[in-house]
């Protein structure tokens, strides 16, 4: 199973240049987030008119499924899955989702018409995250960042080197999975992306999001370069021999000890 890029963007004028793109150097998806923070304690955070907007623009340009991350289940929540759907969302992807309750409403609210996936970026969702699977949706992603927020680790990186993404990997196996962020290889930092693409691989995700990372880099060539070197390195990583695959993950492990040790400084971007 060959890892889709899913580019988390609402740039017009970049969807639109990568639209015009040779197939090697497109996403597979393109995903609009609607998820506002809660600063201030908040439960209702449904979109702004502003999100309303980017979501329909992108799908007025996006030749690719459109993924609409909305905000976590809340009291708008049926209202903002409909705001999605009549949009021309292909999908909504909720966030910190805790329960199957909350993931059975949205599906409820959806009634068929588009695809639901979830995030898996709490400790209860990753407690349960063979039940979540099991409850007809469409992808799974293990969002690092809360994760380790929510369980307090070291660093994003920490799950991948402690069993925790391995473990949630195979529960999710009865749906689409994926985790991390995909950039240009020869860039990534702390952790090098090449290796973080390498776990992707090698745990069998299905996809994998580009976000700030991706633009920034895409900034210092094309974003057009930077997706088809993405494409290139995956179908590499892909053909590995099982000692390449071995070396590799010696190396990520390896790289994460360092992290979480504290020995790298941030970067600042020149």
């Amino acid at each position: 199973m060959s890892v889709q890029p899913i580019l988390m963007s609402s740039d017009v004028a970049l969807l639109t240049r990568l639209a015009a793109a040779s197939e090697d150097a497109q996403p597979a998806a393109v995903a609009v987030d609607w998820e506002r923070p809660d600063d201030r304690g908040e439960r209702d955070r449904r979109p702004t008119a502003a999100q309303l907007t980017a979501l329909a623009e992108v799908r007025e340009v996006s030749p690719w499924p459109v993924v609409c991350r909305v905000n976590q289940v809340g009291p708008g929540t049926e209202e903002e899955v409909e705001r999605a759907v009549d949009l021309g969302a292909d999908e909504v992807l909720v966030p910190m989702v805790r329960r199957e309750a909350e993931v059975e409403r949205v599906l409820h609210a959806v009634r068929d018409r588009v695809g639901v996936g979830i995030m898996v970026e709490t400790p209860e969702a990753a407690a349960r995250a063979a039940s979540l699977a099991d409850l007809g949706i469409c992808r799974a992603f293990v969002g690092l960042l809360d994760l380790a927020l929510e369980r307090e680790t070291p660093s994003v990186f920490t799950a991948l080197a402690d069993g925790t993404v391995d473990r949630l990997v195979a529960e999710l196996a009865s749906t689409a999975y994926g985790f991390g962020g995909l950039t240009d290889p020869a860039r990534g930092y702390p952790l090098p992306a090449r290796l973080l693409m390498g776990d992707i691989v090698r745990s069998g995700c299905a996809f994998a999001m580009m976000r700030n990372a991706f633009v920034a880099d895409a900034a210092l060539s094309s974003p057009e370069s930077v997706l088809a070197a993405i494409h290139r390195a995956l179908a590499r990583l892909a053909g590995r021999q099982a000692g390449e695959v071995d070396a590799d993950r010696e190396a990520l492990l390896a790289r994460i000890a360092e992290i979480d040790a504290g020995r790298f400084e941030p970067q600042v971007r020149r």
